[in-house]
């Protein structure tokens, strides 16, 4: 994947963490986790780690935040996925976006909405998204 790939796959994978207002430890623990085992399988030469991750999180939090802010979440979520649209290994990246939802024991509507648009705008099986 190329560096906007990149960025746009970790901003879906943030959105996550964000969808019910709160942010657990356990969730952003799972994203780097997440963003690391996409890296191993999509890019696996690619100079990511733990500390970039958390770095890059605390960087883009309040655009992401924004974003899903009423007014903008439907056209900040289109306009992702239109740009995510020729990423590779959609499959492994909805596996990951589904780790972060149930990473914090609880499911929240806005991920799983964020699970099916992607999977709607990716024509994958809805059923994907849990």
């Amino acid at each position: 994947m190329e560096q906007r790939q990149w960025q746009d796959t970790l901003t879906l994978l943030a959105m996550m963490i964000f969808a019910d207002e709160k942010v657990y430890p356990e969730e952003v623990d799972t994203f780097k986790k997440a963003a690391l085992e996409l890296r191993d399988i999509v890019t696996p030469n690619l100079m990511l780690t733990n500390h970039m991750l958390s770095e890059w999180f605390k960087l883009h939090k309040d655009e992401i935040v924004e974003s899903l802010k009423p007014w903008n979440y439907d056209a900040s979520l289109a306009k992702l996925m239109e740009r995510m649209n020729e990423i590779p290994n959609k499959k492994d990246i909805i596996v990951a976006l589904m780790k972060i939802a149930i990473a914090d024991g609880q499911r929240h509507v806005l991920e799983d909405r964020i699970l099916v648009v992607a999977c709607r705008a990716w024509d994958l099986d809805v059923s994907l998204a849990g």
